[in-house]
């Protein structure tokens, strides 16, 4: 009778048939048999039909396997799955006691290639699952696997191109793994893991020193096209405490694309290339960590936790990869959301970050590596958690962009390679980047001096320090001397300062801002590795090279960057919320105060170009500061400089007494209505240079522009005081100086100093103040002479008659010439 099954409740039944089933299957009385469970009734998710292979006339389907072949009775039975298998047909059965470790092992092995494998329910695996065959695919209905192995085992080693895993939860269960969860091997193709849980391992230290605990582990040798998406790796960790403290054996994480060292000598492992390459995508990862004893310093605890959300190592030489991170959530990763070392082309877009609950502090967000570009990151924290925001290591080739930080005690610490010659920073983009709570630095270029700098890019960038922290600084980038290019444009900061040192930069808006009364500069303004000898420059602003000024010579000094001239415009300094305190040595240090803190900012090195400056300052602070602005170089072009204060600009000469050349200083505004403590323009020895276009509304004692003693041959024109006794003061000896079109209430300039000071000059009526006199002299041509010193000049006319007789005029003639005579000799008239 056709469509006729013998039904069998289970598998051994099936496999018990009587001789009469037998041969009422032979005969073609049954069509085959209906497998209700395999070893209950109902264990399978529906009745399957088994079909009787028939020897003569079927092809054979190969040894059994108690699941798609079966022998019975000296025939066979198939059921043909068509590559899709639910596991409990083979009698892998979830949510039971049994260890079916062996049997699923078996299942990978003996199935075709391209074969999907689906779980259902709870799964026990004490082993390493080992996929072999290409296409391998594991699915299910709310499908885990606990581990119950050694930490000799992992879940799963792919080592066959077209692997996929999808809904998976992988529960540890607190034990510790062989390395990791996953392990994608050298050279496959095309992995896929979606949908699945990574949790609860826990390093303990057993078996090797390096053992790893990894949600996934991916070899970087020729994995390519793998993808990871929507996964969740959390609570895995590594116990360092108690005997375990004191070393670091291990690292722990969720994704680690690795170093060739692991598996290496697994008897499977294949040719090993370098380039790896795929994405990962819409995962979580939380509570990360390694466990360690409390009390650690930061040192401590920083060498022995290793614990990041997503891992990039590519052993002791860089290897290449081509790798995306995206739309991924970071929560309570003990060291670092990301590190990318020794690998490049990482491209990471749409990160969050969040910490709430760690036990020291998260070391970095982000380590970068050479060719890495970050995109659209958010750190939410809490308190301190953070000490460095992003890293780089490898000197170049990154965008850090659209990045919102608050709280961090750095955010973007940049460490090139120092050690050898070539060491560079090369095409580096900041932009779009917004740093709120900042605690200690900014933008950080550390450990000295790289010797190319070139194309380092920071535009749209705002930095606001945390308003508890008395000690903050923005920008911080010491960026060498050879090939050196900076530009920095739209760069705000607020209760920071702010310093460029090295090279060639190009600033194109920089607003400063200081409202918070307890700010009293960096600590240490040379970063974190300066000696402490070297502090010697501490200003709200600094630009230039300090090199000269430090005790402690530059890995690399000046020398290549003499025809280089670095600009700054559009800067504004609003600093009319700073304290007194910032000038007290007794509050702030006096290691702090070998400049005595006289000036706020400074631009020291040759070869600059500034205008379009504002400086608001704060007016109640106690006099005198020695300027507002100081410049220490030649051949300085500034311009345009709007000064709200009582103090003004200083060109400072004092390094080894060398005069300063070239130097062009044109319209300088003094807008204050009330009373300098020091000219709006002062030097000391400046030759060969222009100042002019100076006005000034300021009143009190000082002049408006001050030309120190040993100038030469410098113009001083267009000079304009308010308030002020006389507008332009030169002191002693000055050769070749022109002064001219000076205006103020007594519209005159005033050079003074000794009578051995006196200058050579060639302008005749030239005054000059002879302080050993205390009067005025003036040059006739040919010497000073004193216009107050007496001379003789005797009535020798007699007097007249009534009528003046020819000899009486020329008596009196005679006696006027002598008079013009001796008022030429002193000056008073012109010869």
């Amino acid at each position: 009778m056709a469509n006729q099954f013998l039904i069998k409740e289970t598998m051994a039944d099936m496999k018990a048939l009587s001789a009469a089933e037998i041969t009422a299957l032979q005969a073609g009385t049954y069509d085959g048999v209906q497998l209700l469970g395999y070893h209950k009734k109902g264990d399978t998710p529906a009745p399957i039909i088994y079909y009787y292979v028939n020897p003569l006339t079927d092809p054979d389907p190969g040894p059994k396997d108690d699941g798609s072949v079966v022998e019975t009775g000296g025939i066979k039975l198939i059921h043909d799955f068509k590559k899709f298998i639910h596991v409990s047909y083979f009698g892998i059965i979830g949510n039971e006691t049994d260890d079916y470790t062996d049997e699923i092992k078996s299942l990978l092995i003996a199935q075709a290639q391209n074969t999907t494998f689906k779980f259902s329910g709870r799964y026990t695996i004490s082993s390493t699952l080992n996929v072999l065959k290409l296409g391998t695919k594991i699915t299910g209905d709310d499908v885990i696997f606990e581990f119950t192995g050694d930490h000799n085992a992992k879940f799963i080693s792919v080592e066959a191109d077209d692997f996929s895993i999808q809904g998976v939860t992988f529960d540890a269960k607190e034990k510790q793994l062989k390395d990791c969860f996953v392990h994608l091997t050298d050279n496959i193709k095309n992995p896929r893991i979606i949908d699945c849980v990574f949790k609860s391992a826990l390093g303990i230290k057993a078996g090797t020193s390096s053992d790893q605990q990894y949600g996934i582990m991916i070899s970087p040798y020729g994995v390519s096209n793998f993808l990871i998406d929507q996964c969740l790796f959390s609570n895995i960790k590594n116990d360092n405490t108690g005997p375990n403290a004191g070393s670091l054996k291990g690292f722990c994480g969720g994704i680690y694309i690795s170093d060739p060292r692991v598996d290496a000598a697994h008897p499977n492992a294949k040719d090993q290339t370098d380039f790896v390459t795929g994405n990962i995508s819409n995962c979580k990862f939380s509570d990360i960590i390694t466990k360690l004893d409390n009390g650690l310093s930061q040192s401590a605890y920083t060498s022995y936790n290793d614990a990041d959300g997503i891992r990039f190592y590519g052993g002791g030489k860089a290897q290449n990869c081509d790798v995306n991170i995206d739309n991924c959530y970071f929560k309570n990763v003990g060291k670092r959301a990301i590190k990318v070392s020794y690998m490049g082309n990482v491209k990471i877009n749409n990160i969050s970050v969040e910490v709430d609950s760690l036990q020291y502090q998260m070391i970095s967000l982000i380590k970068i590596n050479k060719g890495t570009s970050v995109t659209g990151v958010r750190y939410y924290g809490n308190g301190t958690n953070l000490q460095i925001a992003f890293q780089s290591d490898d000197g170049g080739d990154i965008v850090l962009e659209d990045v919102i930080v608050d709280g961090c005690e750095v955010f973007y610490e940049i460490n090139p390679s120092f050690q050898s010659e070539g060491s560079e920073i090369r095409n580096i983009l900041i932009k779009d980047i917004v740093v709120k709570n900042l605690f200690r630095r900014g933008i950080l270029s550390n450990n000295g001096y790289a010797k190319i700098a070139r194309n380092i890019v920071m535009e749209n960038i705002y930095i606001e320090a945390d308003p508890a922290r008395n000690s903050v600084q923005a920008l911080n980038a010491a960026f060498g001397w050879q090939e050196n290019e900076v530009f920095i444009k739209n760069f705000r900061t607020k209760n920071c300062d702010v310093r460029v040192d090295g090279g060639m930069f190009n600033i194109d808006g920089l607003h400063i801002t200081i409202d918070n009364p307890n700010f009293l500069g960096s600590t240490n303004p040379l970063g974190n590795s300066a000696n402490i000898t070297w502090r010697k420059f501490n200003h709200i602003l600094d630009l230039g090279d300090n090199s000269s000024n430090r005790d402690t010579v530059p890995v690399f000094t000046s020398s290549g960057s003499s025809t280089f001239t670095p600009e700054a415009t559009n800067i504004t300094i609003d600093i009319r919320g700073i304290s007194t305190s910032y000038f007290n040595p007794d509050i702030v240090g006096s290691d702090l105060s070998k400049n005595e803190r006289k000036e706020l900012v400074n631009f020291n090195r040759d070869r600059v170009k500034v205008q379009n400056v504002t400086y608001k300052y704060a007016a109640h602070l106690t006099p005198p500061l020695r300027a507002a602005i100081i410049f220490e170089g030649s051949f300085l072009h500034i311009t345009n400089i709007k000064l709200e204060s009582e103090s003004g600009i200083y060109i400072n000469t004092l390094e080894s007494n060398f005069a300063k050349t070239g130097i062009f200083l044109s319209d300088i505004f003094n807008m204050t209505q009330t009373a300098l403590d020091n000219p709006v323009v002062k030097t000391n020895r400046i030759i060969n240079s222009k100042i002019c276009n100076v006005f000034s509304r300021g009143t009190g004692d000082y002049p408006v522009v001050s030309l120190g003693s040993g100038s030469s041959g410098n113009t001083i024109s267009e000079i304009v005081g308010n308030g002020t006794p006389y507008s332009v003061e030169l002191l002693g000896g000055q050769p070749n100086t022109r002064v001219y079109n000076v205006f103020n209430q007594t519209d005159s300039y005033n050079a003074r100093g000794t009578t051995l000071q006196r200058p050579i000059t060639s302008l005749v009526g030239q005054e000059y103040f002879d302080t050993t006199l205390n009067r005025p002299v003036w040059w006739n041509g040919s010497i000073w002479v004193d216009g107050k010193q007496s001379a003789a000049s005797p009535d020798i006319a007699a007097a007249p008659s009534n009528t003046y007789t020819p000899s009486e005029v020329q008596a009196i003639l005679t006696e006027l010439r002598d008079l013009k005579t001796k008022l030429r000799i002193a000056g008073i008239l012109a010869i």
